[in-house]
């Protein structure tokens, strides 16, 4: 699971003046700081954290504005509106963290570059408007893609859209891309191949997900605390269940996993208490410290869940979780272990037939051998008597 950084305005600038040469920073009419760039640009963070409207300045002091830097607006929790010059070209990290009353944002077709985690904490955002012209960003019902819609970056907070399926040509879902979607109830993704870490972490009206076969692993908390959560279909090719993927879901009912499971992350269905039963492949390798089976007792104390069977086979690494765990389980016998039993029994058989067989064949031959003995014993006997009365004669 990713870290969220918190990044101050202030701290942004003295970071972009240690990293980059040359930088010079100065107040611009109170209401940002600028850091001269190398290209003579200059990157801006907000100053005010109780700014209600930003304008920003196509220029400051005769230099151009080219980006909002990192934690440009962070923490800028009574932001309402933004206007973002056509000057600027790229969106650094944590450009609106926290902004939680900003609704729209534009952005303008000079635009060339948005960072992670832009949008993080934005609540009330319900929608992302890019300029038609520009030519790396696309916006969608307010949702915004890279130009060829092949990944989707940011679904907003409060899009007041409950169901909804990604287009055919979306194939990656960025990290942290649904976080706190508030509407959103169902979810499809028919071609996606990879998600991001947390992509879908907090949704708390989300009921049901269709996730791709494509997609190999949930990286990190993908589905935590998505407390409305009853449904999910997990890929039929999935060998990776990330840390807490599946945290603080108390309304998944069902689970299944495929075969092709390998491992499962740390406290990947904590909390998880509606789930009475499950079972586990044989081909699990891994089970994290609680993966399964936990859930907190009243005095907030990690606790096994009662009612929970967890159905494994015997000998695996899912059988020797559940048995340390004290969780209970019915360890069943695979069917090449059976067979491996079944020839393992058979030669066994076998070879004790072999043993009784060559013990009565050394009994006989032991028998055999006396016999002869004994009647070369007494054919001596006889001879020497009959030579005994032949010199008495």
């Amino acid at each position: 699971m990713k870290l969220k950084l918190p990044i101050t305005a202030a701290l942004a600038a003295a970071v972009l003046c240690l990293l980059l040469p040359g930088l010079s920073v100065q107040a611009a009419d109170g209401l940002f700081t600028a850091a001269e760039l190398d290209d003579g640009t200059v990157s801006i963070v907000c100053s005010d954290k109780s700014v209600l409207h930003a304008e920003i300045p196509a220029e400051i002091d005769g230099h151009p504005v080219s980006e909002l830097g990192e934690g440009c607006f962070d923490g800028c929790s009574s932001l309402e509106t933004v206007s973002i010059p056509d000057t600027v070209t790229a969106i650094r990290n944590y450009a609106f963290q926290g902004c939680s009353m900003l609704d729209t944002v534009e952005i303008p077709a000079s635009v060339v570059e948005i960072g992670d985690f832009v949008f993080e904490g934005c609540t009330s955002l319900a929608e992302i408007v890019t300029d038609t012209d520009n030519r790396e960003y696309l916006s969608e019902d307010g949702i915004l893609f890279t130009k060829e819609q092949d990944t989707l970056l940011r679904f907003p907070a409060a899009a007041k859209i409950t169901d909804y399926t990604l287009p055919e040509s979306c194939v990656t879902v960025a990290p942290w891309a649904f976080t706190q979607c508030r509407y959103l109830e169902h979810v499809e993704l028919p071609e996606v191949i990879a998600m991001g870490a947390d992509a879908f972490m907090g949704c708390t009206a989300l009921e049901s997900v269709v996730l791709s076969d494509s997609i190999t692993e949930l990286i990190g908390a993908t589905f935590a605390n998505c407390t409305g959560l009853v449904d999910v279909e997990l890929p039929s090719h999935l060998a990776s269940i990330g840390d807490k993927c599946f945290f603080g879901c108390v309304h998944l009912y069902g689970v299944k996993f495929p075969d092709t499971l390998k491992s499962i992350g740390e406290q990947a269905y904590f909390g998880c208490i509606a789930i009475q039963e499950m079972t586990l492949p044989a081909g699990v390798k891994k089970i994290g410290e609680q993966g399964i089976g936990y859930s907190l007792d009243s005095d907030q104390k990690p606790v096994v869940i009662p009612d929970l069977h967890v159905n494994v086979t015997f000998g695996t690494a899912a059988h020797k979780y559940v048995k340390a765990n004290k969780i209970p389980y019915t360890a069943t016998i695979s069917r090449n272990t059976a067979m491996l039993v079944l020839i393992s029994g058979i030669l066994l058989l076998l070879l004790a037939v072999g043993i009784v067989v060559e013990v009565k064949r050394r009994k006989l031959q032991k028998a055999e051998e006396a016999a002869r003995l004994e009647e070369e014993r007494r054919a001596q006997a006889l001879a020497e008597r009959r030579a005994k009365k032949r010199s008495k004669k």
